[in-house]
């Protein structure tokens, strides 16, 4: 059997001492990458804010009797390859007409979405979730083309954050 020699009561200050000092450091550093977190997330909404509505003064006229699908699905996708954001164009009844990452035929209805019904009651809504289609945390924007008693569409920007976060982390 070997025998240890008891550790020293400066040793155990040390280690003590060390690890108060670990988390003096750790918790503040979570909390300000939380925080940073939650500030970037909201810098993303309001840059979809902003976009969208340029957007939907921009599909308008390729809507209604005379519209023409897929020219708004060319267009659509341009954008989107231009502005790094995924834009879809649905109908009052969720149906997606234009998606700038998916062929919007083989997409799924998007009117339970929370954004999109949140738009459809209130002009425009919001959400952060994980995406049916993408699988990646995104941040939501939606914006109702017409107003509440009839409307003609509602076009959706959305950004992953995953994207948000990598170019936060070349900041």
């Amino acid at each position: 059997m070997i025998l240890r020699r008891p550790r020293t009561l400066l040793w155990q200050l040390g280690l003590g001492l060390m690890l108060v000092q670990a988390a003096a450091i750790l918790i503040p550093a979570w909390y300000a990458y939380g925080r940073f977190q939650k500030f970037h997330e909201r810098q993303t909404l309001r840059m979809l804010e902003r976009a969208t509505p340029l957007l939907v003064d921009r599909y308008t006229t390729h809507l209604g009797e005379n519209g023409d699908l897929n020219q708004l699905q060319k267009l659509v996708q341009a954008d989107g390859e231009m502005t790094g954001e995924r834009i879809t164009v649905m109908l009052p009844n969720g149906r997606v007409i234009a998606d700038s990452m998916n062929d919007p035929v083989t997409m799924e209805n998007h009117r339970d979405r929370p954004e999109v019904a949140e738009a459809l009651l209130h002009g425009t809504g919001s959400s952060r979730r994980t995406s049916a289609t993408i699988h990646e945390p995104s941040a939501y924007f939606a914006m109702r083309i017409g107003d509440a008693s009839s409307p003609k569409a509602i076009v959706r920007t959305s950004f992953t954050l995953v994207a948000a976060d990598a170019e936060a982390a070349q900041l």
